[in-house]
């Protein structure tokens, strides 16, 4: 008969390292630490030397090893597979210390971007020097497709834009119109996003580029926005590209409802034709 007095109970052992007893109950189906014995109550009975062995599975586990992992070399224990276990670990840590520096970056342009926010003026027109973007851009999106073809289409775009990143929704990604005209209404468009450089096949130019935040999306974005852009080119005599790019500015992130969506229309200007007096 076994003595109690040389056992543990589930809920002294779960108690003793402030682990829950389902914890163990888990680990018992998982065949990584069965109890010594099943009393005729149901208790599980642990031995003390089961003790430093859940010591050692809770250790591997804190350093992040999978449970895979810790029950191979729980069932095959020696300084020669601890040590490469140990080596690997620390590569994959080393990898998420990268992938973690690079979350916090995004974190902190994100912060910046919507602390900037306060500074947007709506519908106000002005003109600045944008220096070039190398990005991914799509095949044409035809309106005429269905709604659902169309999300299809710009979310492949960004899955792959967002491979590298943490924050996929948080993409600096938007629509490229080409129009002759502002008052033409555009049968397509493409998708395009910010990603790194050997997965891009774009560069949008550097060069003068007419800016103006609306509060509408991207659909609507140019048209209703064409007479005030119209009226700010022929009054300082400008004229301008074809490619229209409009950015979502604050979208499903930071409000429940498109009628406060914010967008940014970005034209590249061709000619700033100067009046003679």
């Amino acid at each position: 008969m076994n003595e109690k007095s040389h056992y543990l109970y589930a809920r002294e052992l779960a108690e003793l390292y402030d682990i829950s007893k389902q914890t163990l109950i888990f680990y018992d189906k998982i065949n990584l630490l069965k109890p010594a014995f099943v009393g005729s109550n149901g208790y599980r009975m642990y031995s003390f030397k089961q003790f430093f062995i859940l010591g050692i599975i809770l250790d591997l586990k804190n350093i992040g090893l999978h449970l895979s992992d810790i029950q191979d070399f729980i069932n095959n224990r020696n300084a020669e597979s601890l040590v490469p276990l140990l080596c690997k670990q620390i590569k994959n840590l080393e990898k998420k210390r990268v992938m973690i520096d690079r979350l916090c970056g995004q974190i902190q342009n994100e912060i910046s971007r919507l602390n900037g926010h306060s500074d947007i003026r709506l519908n106000e027109i002005s003109l600045s020097y944008l220096d070039a973007e190398n990005l991914i851009l799509s095949d044409e999106i035809c309106f005429c497709k269905s709604l659902k073809d169309r999300f299809i289409a710009s979310a492949e775009v960004l899955k792959i834009a967002s491979e590298d990143d943490c924050l996929r929704s948080l993409l600096d990604a938007g629509f490229l119109f080409e129009l002759d005209s502002l008052e033409e209404e555009p049968k397509y468009y493409k998708l395009f996003a910010k990603a790194a450089v050997s997965k891009t096949n774009f560069q949008r130019p550097r060069n003068i580029y007419l800016q103006m935040y609306v509060n509408y999306t991207f659909q609507n974005a140019l048209q209703l926005a064409a007479p005030a852009i119209n009226e700010f080119c022929q009054t300082l005599n400008i004229k301008l590209g074809k490619q229209v790019y409009i950015r979502p500015i604050k979208n499903y992130w930071t409000s429940d409802t498109m009628d406060t969506f914010i967008s940014k229309i970005e034209i590249p200007v061709i000619i700033i034709r100067y009046k003679s007096c």
